[in-house]
């Protein structure tokens, strides 16, 4: 006898694909929140890298709440705690733009941002068709 796999529906590729990205995303905020830490340690302008700090935890409250939000299929509440972590990323990037020395730290913002917008949109794409599927 041969195991037979579970038929996969579009939805839970999209629901998968929406998971890697916010697994993505927590790491690459994690990845910043030790940069943030490092660049204190070092830094002068640290009036700065404390804002980000603190945008920094807001972005990893709300990835981790959206992730929660995810796993109960409670995907509306978990696209606005994306939102929230992207906005919190994106006003870090904001307050060190154009700044030299804090380039590893907007590179790695960017990456927080980007899996957001791949989150939102698997999210959405995901909630849709997992609609259309119960319509079949």
């Amino acid at each position: 006898m041969s195991a037979v796999a579970p038929q996969l529906f579009p939805s839970d590729i999209a629901r998968e694909i929406c998971n890697s990205a916010l697994v993505s995303a927590m790491d690459s905020a994690k990845q910043a929140q030790g940069i943030i830490t490092g660049l204190l340690a070092a830094q002068e302008n640290r009036q700065l890298l404390q804002k980000c700090q603190v945008l920094n935890k807001k972005t990893i409250e709300s990835l981790s709440s959206a992730a929660d939000n995810l796993k109960s299929i409670n995907v509306d509440t978990m696209v606005e705690e994306l939102y929230e972590a992207g906005y919190a990323a994106q006003s870090c990037q904001s307050i060190i733009q154009g700044t030299d020395d804090f380039s590893v730290l907007a590179n790695e913002n960017s990456y927080v941002i980007k899996f957001c917008e791949i989150s939102i949109v698997a999210g959405e794409f995901y909630l849709t068709l997992s609609y259309l599927e119960k319509k079949l």
